[in-house]
């Protein structure tokens, strides 16, 4: 049977360019003041590693201070798919002087932390199951557990956008029912979905159900059926509009899996820096402060690659160090702290600034012996944070880290 294709190209080449989509929070001041805009771009992922983020290849898509992330996802969504099941474009290639047909797709989904998770209809760090990828977690008790933490160090059962888009389609039947706003939120943090584009709907029907339950001037306090007919009907207003994370029904995109670990957040702001101020801490109390500011201000960056080590400023400013000031410390602190603090601290910082390094490769070659590379270095960590006693912060930001970093590479490497 031909292809259905053949007779929308007509005898047109067809090529499919993956795309990368980023959105993220912006503030549109050039002062101080926070003014939040959302703003969309987008980059060919069919570029070499080298081109495909210089600023001449990335386009900008939209930008608005009143819309939210998943409505402007929505309207790009809608454009994608118009051109891949009904109009695809039609250009012209400059290279073979002829017309090609074109039909894009998301490939993965790049961001920080929060904004993954809303991308993903998940509620972040703080839902029982905190993982956006997989199903991970449990209560706090189980996750304090020796059981529940060994669980932490593997990979859950993953998360598919199918489960998701039916968990959220199950919160707003459940809120047709009068009395259960306690219960949605229970069901929310129990299992970590939360779609943002269903929130304002939620909200009202829950506002709504509570109005109904009242009694008021003209009217008695309705029976739970009659409510229950009422936020019904009112769920039924919206059968026509887009309610539920479109990314959760996109063709060819698993919106869980193809949004890979984001190691600014993750590693350098979330593990390097604990790290960081627990080690600083420990110099402090021990006396030995100013001599590790020597050893970092002796230290030659000849062979690092990085810019001028600011020893002074690192250690004068401590507390509102950046990621730049991190990814520098990751790789000379081993040295810096060598007799100054316990053997498992020193062997804690070894193994960060490998994995660290490994994380930002640019290529490649082996990915069995890459994947070996990683995974020891992680569990180096995992192991010296459990000698120190430090599960709670191992418990998310480290596990993430670890644990799914692998995951992303292998799924997204360059």
């Amino acid at each position: 049977m031909p292809n259905p294709d053949r007779k929308i190209a007509d005898g047109l080449e067809w090529e499919c360019p993956p795309l990368i989509l980023f959105i993220d929070d912006v503030s549109g001041n050039t002062s101080k003041q926070w003014n939040v805009h959302y703003s969309c771009y987008l980059s060919n992922g069919a570029l070499p590693r080298a081109t495909v983020e210089k600023e001449s290849n990335i386009r900008f898509v939209a930008t608005s201070p009143h819309a939210s992330p998943m409505e402007i996802m929505q309207a790009i969504c809608d454009e994608i798919q118009k051109m891949g099941a009904y109009t695809p474009l039609k250009v012209w290639d400059s290279v073979h002087q002829r017309y090609i047909m074109i039909r894009p797709w998301i490939v993965f989904l790049p961001g920080d932390n929060p904004m993954q998770a809303e991308l993903c209809s998940h509620i972040g760090l703080n839902s029982n199951h905190f993982c956006r990828i997989c199903h991970v977690g449990g209560t706090k008790a189980h996750k304090e557990s020796d059981i529940g933490y060994t669980e932490l160090l593997r990979k859950g059962r993953p998360r598919t956008p199918k489960e998701t888009r039916d968990a959220v389609i199950k919160q707003l039947i459940m809120l047709t029912h009068a009395g259960v706003s306690k219960r949605i939120q229970t069901e929310m943090t129990t299992d970590g979905v939360k779609d943002s584009l269903a929130t304002p709907v939620i909200t009202r029907l829950v506002t709504v159900g509570k109005a109904l339950h009242k009694r008021t001037a003209t009217r008695a306090p309705l029976s739970p059926k009659d409510v229950n007919a009422h936020l019904y009907a009112e769920l039924l207003k919206k059968r026509r509009t887009d309610i539920i994370n479109p990314l959760l029904s996109m063709p060819g995109l698993d919106v869980h899996q193809d949004t890979p670990v984001e190691p600014l957040h993750t590693h350098l702001l979330g593990v390097v820096k604990y790290f960081w101020a627990q080690t600083m801490w420990i110099l402090e109390k021990s006396g030995n402060f100013s001599t590790f500011q020597a050893n970092l201000n002796s230290l030659q960056k000849a062979g690092l690659h990085i810019p001028n080590i600011m020893a002074e400023y690192m250690c004068r400013y401590r507390g509102s160090l950046i990621g730049k000031h991190f990814k520098t410390i990751c790789q000379v602190m081993a040295f810096a702290v060598c007799g100054l603090v316990e053997d498992i601290i020193q062997k804690l910082w070894h193994a960060i600034g490998r994995l660290t390094t490994l994380i930002w490769e640019t290529e490649i070659n082996d990915m069995k012996t890459y994947t070996v590379g990683t995974h020891s270095s992680g569990r180096v960590v995992c192991k010296c944070t459990d000698k120190l006693g430090n599960r709670r912060h191992s418990s998310k930001q480290l596990r993430t880290s670890m644990i799914l970093l692998q995951s992303s590479v292998q799924a997204s490497s360059p």
